[in-house]
């Protein structure tokens, strides 16, 4: 008996390397609806054009491997939410408090 692990290639690539090439290709312009590409958008374009049907794993790896980062604005907190998480902070018990806090006691 031996190791077939060293000899293993690994499951087939869910796209070919034409198929990859022509991804990266549209993903240079915008997408067909506008606005930024993302994970669900890049998912129906493969298979309307290339016509496979992949989960967003293999499409969120494709994106990572071809160097593109997850580009999303951080949230706007409105200020009466802001007030409201002051009000908290400042009305929680002190039993909530860590050790050494001010306040404790």
């Amino acid at each position: 008996m031996r190791d077939g692990r060293h000899s293993n290639p690994g499951a087939r690539p869910k796209l070919t390397p034409e198929e990859t090439l022509r991804v990266l290709q549209a993903l240079e312009g915008p997408p067909p609806d506008g606005g930024l590409w993302t994970g669900p958008k890049l998912q129906r374009w493969v298979a309307e054009h290339l016509g496979k049907r992949l989960s967003l794993n293999p499409i969120y790896r494709l994106l990572h491997e071809a160097g593109f980062a997850l580009r999303v604005p951080r949230p706007v907190h409105r200020k009466a939410e802001r007030e409201a998480q002051e009000a908290f902070k400042k009305n929680s018990a002190k039993r909530w408090r860590r050790p050494g806090q001010r306040g404790e006691g």
